[in-house]
């Protein structure tokens, strides 16, 4: 193994690390605001319930990607990777496809607002 493989490895295994702490910390989170959700109603409208849980499930699905990616790279496990990578290419084209609706809705909107 080559000296640029064992840095990718390295940098791969950080950052992927960093991520799955950080996903986990957020699904932490969203255990904390489901549960003391009577606290948090004031600063969230009453919404508390569909806000922890998408902490949840989003902390959970940002842990999933980070441990795929980090012990994917430490073991060169190739279906750990392989799964790490579809589901980074799912989320990419998730949030390019919100973009692209979220934006045509707001040219919608502004012409309707002209017209109106």
């Amino acid at each position: 193994m080559g000296f640029g493989t064992n840095i990718m490895k390295s940098l791969m295994f950080i950052f992927n690390g960093i991520v799955w702490v950080l996903g986990l910390v957020l699904f932490v989170v969203g255990i904390v605001v489901l549960i003391e959700g009577e606290n948090w109603n004031d600063i969230i409208d009453n919404k508390t319930v569909p806000v922890s849980v998408l902490l949840i499930v989003v902390g959970l699905v940002i842990a999933i990607v980070g441990f795929l990616g980090c012990f994917g790279a430490m073991k060169q496990n190739t279906s750990m990777l392989l799964i790490y990578a579809v589901i980074l290419g799912v989320i990419i084209l998730v949030q390019l496809v919100a973009g692209i609706l979220a934006s045509s809705s707001a040219m919608r909107h502004r012409i309707t607002c002209r017209r109106g």
